[in-house]
């Protein structure tokens, strides 16, 4: 026997060796199983060793510290291959209740608490260990089989819920634990005088062993080599509850060098600008974990430091109650990422700069070609010369009257928009023959009525031309000075005879502009009338021509437009 123990453990301590080497995660609780293990193999061939009854008591002490720790570390270590966290305080709990169980063996020889009574002998070389269990010692038994059936259901949750977690490793693990358990219950029973349990531990490694290395080996842990060579270029300062200076790693050296100098467990003395920036962001998260407990964290900005762009996050760092004890900031060299940021900015400046000149040129263009076929529309009007240049002008002058003198809420982009559309107002015209439109003397009432129609076709040309091409709500203003400038206030104007205000205010205000411009202008059927006349005029048609609201702008802008008259005629 003792050679199987020996061999055994020669086996065992093999393993772990290789266990050591390969195994990327390095589980503790793992680990710890498989010294426990050796321990209590160690225990075992003491006992099959042993002279005395002390010595036997002594081993027996030994080898039940793998009895009464290994189901417990077992279960943990199935926990972790079924990715199954377990509470701090449950572990605590187990923890005890395992330290208690040893504390009772321990008191082997002192008390029967645990053993009724020990003997040992030797009888024909023969070593003879004699044990009465105690009431107490089947709490053993009992824990046995609870980690066996906690690692069951642990198992039947894994394979329900988690895909991720290997079915065939944990069953081979689980199977053999079983058979174990029940091999030491049958041994019990019987009171066979062969002990099985070194034998059971050595097969309760082999069968771990491959299962558990093979789970640890297909996780993130995979590529600690990768994120050890990434962490190289973060740097990690760590304060304590205090804001005493409590170490640091290479990169954050590299990052302060004042560092070098400065004492654990100190103050930090006469701090660079940028790290006493940090500190005081540390004091910003230390005055609310004094409010709050659990872990916090929060990132506290960008900081340059010489040629590198840092981002920094502060993290609290709690003890086992979750009381805050101190404080980690880590400095992730973000230099690349914040350049490449500064680039496309760039980018994206010039993009919008050459799309704003491009843009300037197009509606340059269109708003050069919309007023060419406005003069070119003007030009066979043999009575209008030069009034598109001239009521645009006016409309403009209007406006500014409107807006120095705070007469309405006008918009900037309405007051550029009805500039800008003022000259399209008799685009329609170009649909009127040339008998009429060049006609040097008054129309008919028949000749009136076709000439009337232009504001219809005007509308029709404008929605044409600049649907598709401008901005909706230029479009919108363009169409309605089109189509609504001969409109009257009484509803008596033409072509759909809206009065009051269901007339666009763009088309009232160029309304006021084109007659404006017709009384004071020199025409084939008649003279220009006086500033005088046409004034009285425009005053007299407050209210029934044109929107009286119109009435304070035209009075206010009266002496501007004629000055503008006068030099323009």
């Amino acid at each position: 026997m003792i050679g199987f123990y020996l061999t055994s453990l020669t086996i065992c301590i093999l393993m772990y060796a290789w266990l050591c080497l390969a195994d990327v995660k390095q589980s503790i609780s793992h680990h710890i199983m498989m010294i426990f293990i050796i321990i209590s193999d160690l225990g075992f061939i003491s006992l099959s060793l042993a002279e005395s009854l002390d010595a036997a008591i002594l081993s027996t002490k030994i080898y039940y510290v793998g009895g009464c720790f290994v189901p417990m570390l077992f279960f943990f270590t199935m926990c972790e291959v079924c990715h199954i966290n377990i509470h701090k305080w449950l572990r605590l709990m187990m923890s005890t209740i395992s330290l208690l169980l040893y504390v009772a063996v321990c008191s082997i020889g002192y008390s029967t608490i645990y053993y009724n009574s020990v003997d040992f002998y030797i009888q024909n070389g023969k070593h003879y260990y004699i044990k009465e269990y105690a009431p107490l010692h089947n709490l053993y038994l009992i824990l046995l089989y609870f980690y066996l059936i906690a690692s069951l259901a642990a198992i039947v949750y894994s394979l329900m819920h988690k895909k991720s977690v290997r079915r065939s490793s944990v069953w081979i693990i689980v199977s053999c634990a079983a058979i174990i358990v029940i091999s030491y219950t049958v041994q019990r029973l019987l009171k066979l005088d062969m002990d099985i349990i070194p034998i059971a531990y050595f097969f309760l490694m082999m069968s771990c062993l491959k299962p558990i290395m093979d789970s640890n080996m297909y996780t993130v842990e995979e590529n600690k080599g990768i994120v050890q060579e990434h962490l190289e270029n973060v740097g990690f300062l760590s304060f304590n509850a205090k804001l005493k200076y409590m170490g640091a790693n290479p990169c954050a050296y590299r990052i302060f060098p004042e560092l070098a100098n400065c004492k654990v467990g100190t103050y930090i003395a006469s701090p660079s600008d940028k790290l006493q920036e940090l500190i005081k962001e540390i004091e910003k998260l230390a005055e609310k974990t004094r409010q709050e407990k659990g872990h916090k964290h929060f990132r506290s900005g960008k900081y340059e430091l010489g040629d590198k762009i840092y981002d920094s996050e502060v993290h609290s760092l709690n003890n086992f109650w979750g009381r805050c004890i101190g404080f980690t900031m880590e400095l992730v060299d973000e230099t690349e990422h914040y350049r490449m940021l500064e680039l496309t900015e760039q980018y994206n400046e010039e993009l919008e700069k050459n799309v704003e000149i491009k843009t300037k040129q197009i509606r340059f263009i269109q708003e050069k070609t919309i007023l060419g076929m406005a003069q070119m529309v003007e030009s066979r009007d043999g009575n209008t010369g030069g009034h598109i240049m001239r009521t645009s002008d006016v409309v403009h002058i209007l406006l500014e009257v409107i807006t120095e003198n705070h007469l309405m809420d006008l918009k900037e982009e309405f007051k550029r928009d009805l500039t800008k559309a003022a000259p399209m107002h008799d685009l329609g015209k170009i649909a009127i023959s040339d008998n009429i439109l060049q006609k040097p003397a008054r129309f008919t009432d028949a000749e009136f009525e076709i000439m009337k129609s232009h504001a219809s076709e005007s509308g029709v040309i404008v929605e044409k031309i600049l649907r598709g091409i401008e901005e909706d709500h230029f479009v919108n203003i363009a169409y309605n000075v089109a189509r609504h400038h001969h409109e009257k206030w009484n509803g008596t104007g033409y072509p759909d005879g809206l009065s009051g205000e269901s007339i666009p205010l763009e088309a009232r205000i160029m309304a006021i502009a084109d007659v404006y411009d017709a009384l004071v202008s020199k025409r084939c059927y008649k003279e220009s009338l006086s500033f005088k006349e046409a004034e009285q005029i425009m005053l007299e048609s407050m209210g029934t021509h044109f929107d009286p609201a119109m009435k304070p702008v035209f009075e206010l802008g009266r002496e501007r437009l004629e000055a503008y008259y006068k030099k323009a005629m």
